[in-house]
């Protein structure tokens, strides 16, 4: 539940409690409702294919709160023992609700490879690209594109 005393003023040094209407209380039982669905397949023991549904909602700083549906695809596989590759694929419908009421869409993928070097060390880089994207074309300040590089090392013991 939430109430006009959880949200912030627009004005007047930021006080709390003097928004009337914000209290935007979960709308349906359909915002309420949590799923996980998840269908993976192995075809052999170093490869994996993964297919998936997650529908929650979540307290965002900004207005009430955020209910949302994703859906991804993510593929793990280790060559030879020694060279893995992970690809993931993804796609979420944000509805914010509250102060601020919007809808996006937000796009992922990325690429990662990984040597395991030794028993106990691997190392890693990949990349991704995220798009959020205003549903509705109303709220382009909030659209961007991000371009992510990284690079890791991981010590097993």
């Amino acid at each position: 539940n939430y109430d006009e005393a959880s949200v912030r003023a627009e004005g007047g040094g930021g006080e709390v409690g003097s928004n009337e209407g914000f209290d935007q209380d979960l709308k349906s039982a359909e915002d309420g409702l949590l799923a996980v669905v998840e269908l993976g397949y192995k075809p052999i023991e170093s490869q994996t294919f993964t297919v998936g549904y997650r529908k929650a909602f979540q307290d965002v700083y900004f207005t009430n709160y955020v209910a949302f549906h994703t859906a991804f695809f993510r593929y793990e596989g280790l060559f030879a023992e020694r060279f893995g590759v992970n690809i993931n694929v993804g796609y979420r419908y944000e509805s914010y609700t509250g102060e601020v009421e919007r809808k996006d869409h937000v796009f992922n993928t990325s690429l990662d490879f990984v040597i395991r070097a030794t028993p106990w060390l691997d190392v890693g880089t990949g990349g991704g690209w995220r798009q959020r994207g205003s549903a509705d074309g109303l709220h382009p300040e909030v659209e961007y594109d991000d371009f992510l590089v990284r690079g890791g090392v991981t010590f097993t013991y």
